[in-house]
């Protein structure tokens, strides 16, 4: 079949983002012998497996151009202020304050308007297409299947499908409400959810639970493929000698009021002042664009000189990294507005084949990632509206970790490797070949009976 992705990133961006469209194209086309096309805005594009790329100038509003300049001139200041904001004795005293509730409020605006920049953006954005591409030449295509976010995705898959009745699946690897986007701005989003769940041949989302936030329409055929791994991604990682010190590392981005490792800090700060560990015999190590939340939380915690946080780094340079850690932090939320998050780290960790600690936030218990990791056996999941704060269980699995290492010299990771499997991207991709299958025989099967009567 001719396929067509349309997605905004791609390798060789590394980017959680980038990774599941370039997987799944590749073992598609390896495994399957489909003949895949890629329209994107990302200037640069690097992949054997594509056929062709066809690339699309990248639009932003007026609105969104604006926000990004103050963005820019808003972060030092935002990086130089973190510490005294993030502290919780400081938040404590500071609670009541107008001066926090003018910021709070300002905030908010702030995330109304970016929404509605982002909104506008991808608006722009299919004007272009429309402009500067023959759409007739996308009349070849048997399947259109486009990702969100951005929005622009969906939107110009939908206007692709209705011209030239190729079939439509429309992938969500998140839902259009959540993270930042205020609740003001919750009927715009359940909008654009129907409208594209209602008019694709299939939705596609990453998890079980999670299509619950996505406003799905009731009439919308669901079928979730969840992010994964590259087996051939870890397959040359180098494998060296970890020393005599249990390092913890986490590799990613946080999200406001979603992630934290918070709760893992304090119960390695609390576990050294008890003289349970030797101080200089476990850090935490930290890589990523927002190095000043990571110094933050180990401020309140006075363990500064325990954790160690970088800026970002490749892909490749970040699996290293994480390759040569004893235990991999994860951090994801579970809320009422926002349930079954799976980061798409949770995949990278499970394949790079060392248990798992992840502070799970929210006020939602029993998180799907909570679930996947107990099947897996892959390691210890903290979550904070159980626990209250309450971090002693915690304490004592990092204690098991830590006395394994001082003792054996490693910490032994024993997941099922049968559960892990799930989630190759060959399985994957396998899984969303089914899924295309299905619909063009769906579609066959209703024309079939329209001509029969």
């Amino acid at each position: 079949m001719k396929i067509l992705f349309i997605v905004e990133k791609y390798a060789p961006n590394s980017s959680i983002a980038a990774v599941r469209p370039t997987k799944l194209v590749k073992y598609l086309a390896k495994e399957f012998g489909h003949e895949i096309d890629l329209l994107t805005t990302q200037e640069e594009t690097d992949d054997s497996y594509l056929a062709n790329t066809i690339h699309m100038p990248k639009c932003n509003s007026l609105l969104d151009k604006i926000l990004n300049v103050m963005l820019t001139k808003r972060k030092k200041t935002v990086q130089q202020n973190l510490l005294a904001a993030r502290s919780s004795k400081r938040e404590g005293k500071a609670r009541n304050s107008l001066k926090l509730w003018l910021r709070r409020m300002a905030e908010k605006v702030f995330y109304v308007l970016r929404f509605l920049a982002t909104v506008a953006s991808s608006k722009k954005q299919v004007r272009a297409f429309s402009k500067q591409l023959d759409i007739n030449k996308f009349a070849k295509y048997d399947v259109i299947i486009s990702s969100y976010s951005p929005l622009y995705a969906h939107l110009i898959a939908r206007k692709i499908s209705i011209k030239f009745g190729c079939i439509w699946i429309s992938d969500f690897r998140d839902p259009i409400y959540g993270g930042t986007i205020p609740k003001a701005m919750r009927s715009l989003c359940r909008h654009y959810a129907k409208m594209i769940t209602r008019k694709s041949d299939c939705t596609v989302v990453v998890s079980n639970e999670g299509h619950e936030s996505y406003d799905i329409a009731e009439s919308a055929k669901i079928k979730v493929v969840s992010n994964g791994f590259d087996i051939d991604d870890y397959a040359t990682l180098s494998n060296l000698d970890r020393g005599n010190v249990l390092t913890l590392t986490y590799a990613g981005t946080f999200y406001k009021n979603g992630s934290s490792l918070l709760r893992i800090m304090q119960a390695v700060s609390r576990l050294i002042k008890s003289n349970q560990i030797e101080k200089e015999k476990i850090q935490i190590v930290y890589i990523g664009r927002q190095p000043e939340w990571v110094m933050a939380w180990a401020n309140d915690c006075e363990i500064c000189d325990r954790v160690f946080a970088g800026g970002q780094v490749t892909r490749r340079e970040s699996l290293e990294l994480l390759s040569k850690s004893d235990i991999n932090l994860l951090t994801v939320w579970n809320r009422s507005d926002s349930k079954g998050i799976i980061s798409g780290k949770y995949y990278e960790l499970i394949a790079l084949k060392r248990p798992i600690l992840a502070e799970i936030t929210g006020d939602i218990p029993n998180a799907e990632v909570v679930k996947m990791i107990k099947e897996a056996n892959a390691g210890y999941c903290y979550e904070e509206c159980i626990s209250n704060g309450d971090t002693n269980e915690l304490e004592q699995q990092i204690m098991l970790w830590y006395n394994e290492k001082m003792t054996t010299g490693i910490v032994e990771c024993r997941q099922n490797a049968e559960i892990v499997a799930r989630y190759n991207y060959r399985n994957l991709a396998a899984k969303l070949n089914d899924i295309i299958s299905e619909v063009k025989e769906e579609r066959e099967h209703k024309i079939a009976d329209i001509s029969n009567r």
